[in-house]
């Protein structure tokens, strides 16, 4: 090889490199996802429990946020709602089933020993809360101690941002840069040899 074609492919690589750092700091979530006011993030459950949705918050509430909006698919059922609004404290389901605060909150724990109250397709309510750091149970009922699903403590529940299409379209296009880098760096090798 020659020496100039050396030069110019890693002239060409540096950029390549500069660029995809840059994309997956901007792209990346953080390890740990602050939760902010008026915000939609993506939450996740899995273990026993499989689910995915969105979450919004509201206004500032007993060191979290109050959970304004609750959405998503667990364990396979369409989630159809968040039930019982912003309670100000504990307080009880409307079937009797459950107690729910309906706060999200930040550090290792997402939900106290209240949670999320939300309705299941079918009609019934549902309850995720925490029962400890990175440690959750879901229940689901129609009235209290009748309970048609009990998973306890076996499930880790996790919130990230929602990405903003600004994030996305930064990383495509630096997607796209480093393909037509990589296309000028391929036809200069070959032009050299």
């Amino acid at each position: 090889m020659r020496p100039g074609v050396t030069v110019t492919s890693m002239n060409a690589w540096k950029p390549l490199l500069i660029g995809a750092a840059f994309a997956a700091l901007t792209a990346a979530p953080a390890l740990a996802t602050p939760i902010l006011a008026h915000t939609t993030y993506v939450w996740t459950i899995h273990g026993d429990v499989l689910g995915t949705g969105h979450v919004t918050t509201g206004n500032p509430d007993a060191g979290g946020f109050d959970i304004v909006a609750f959405d998503g698919i667990i364990n396979g059922v369409t989630i159809t709602g968040l039930l019982g609004g912003q309670p100000g404290g504990q307080a009880t389901s409307p079937a009797g089933a459950f107690y729910y605060d309906n706060i999200l909150y930040n550090g290792a724990q997402s939900f106290d020993i209240d949670g999320v109250l939300f309705t299941i397709a079918g009609g019934q309510e549902g309850n995720i809360w925490g029962t400890g750091p990175g440690s959750y149970s879901y229940y689901t009922g129609t009235a209290a101690g009748s309970y048609d699903t009990q998973v306890n403590s076996t499930a880790s529940f996790d919130v990230s941002e929602v990405p903003e299409p600004a994030s996305l379209s930064l990383f495509g296009f630096s997607v796209l840069g480093a393909g037509i880098l990589l296309r000028r760096n391929r036809r200069g090798v070959l032009k050299a040899a």
